[in-house]
């Protein structure tokens, strides 16, 4: 006797909502494996083997055509594993972080002013601590509220830990107006465990260019 459609479906979705689970929780804690594991995910991958396990059971018994003789039967298994998967899927998917892959993760600096008052500016690490890490300057024109996002050349990956910058004093980094007009010296600080790093920043083209 053939496999019965309705039973054949449910469980071809048992195996998709799984596997989707899986890959999602696998995806997430790496940030598209742009990270390793956190403490956290390394214990819930502990917890992923039953779901893996199944998943590989549900494969294996659909591609050997394994079924119960009769059809009601047949319904109810399929139905069975379809709510094992849901399971499953809500335990892996809701704690996933998107942060990172889906979008950036932003840690931002004080947000400051220059000493001329032209400019509120704020140092951003994006996704710090990740292989697709980098820095970027964001500057706003007080006089036209006009916004600029600068890339920044810092070698992010050198970074090892950073002050939190709860006040001026524990800025990450400095920009100051130079006697040319529009170009400014942006110098990071101590803050950011790393190479102090200088960068000329042109307000005009919204570039950098790194000094020393």
């Amino acid at each position: 006797m053939k496999m019965d459609i309705l039973a054949k479906i449910l469980w071809v979705i048992a195996i998709v909502i799984i596997v989707f689970a899986l890959l999602w929780f696998l995806l997430g804690e790496t940030a598209f494996f742009q990270r390793s594991l956190e403490f956290r995910a390394r214990m819930m991958l502990i917890f992923c083997i039953p779901a893996l396990i199944f998943a590989i059971v549900l494969i294996v018994l659909l591609i050997r055509g394994w079924k119960p003789e009769s059809i009601s039967t047949q319904r109810i298994f399929a139905l069975g594993m379809m709510s094992i998967s849901i399971i499953f899927a809500l335990w892996l998917i809701p704690g996933v972080k998107t942060e990172g892959w889906l979008t950036e993760k932003v840690e931002g600096d004080f947000v400051q002013i220059t000493s001329d008052g032209k400019y509120e500016y704020q140092l951003q690490l994006i996704n710090l601590y990740q292989n697709n890490s980098y820095a970027r300057l964001y500057v706003k024109e007080i006089s036209t509220d006009s916004e600029a996002i600068i890339r920044l050349d810092i070698q992010t990956k050198e970074i090892t830990g950073l002050v939190h910058p709860s006040k001026p004093s524990s800025a990450w980094a400095i920009m100051d107006p130079t006697d040319t007009e529009n170009i400014y010296i942006l110098t990071t600080t101590n803050k950011i465990w790393m190479p102090i790093t200088i960068f000329e920043i042109d307000m005009i083209t919204k570039t950098s260019q790194l000094v020393s």
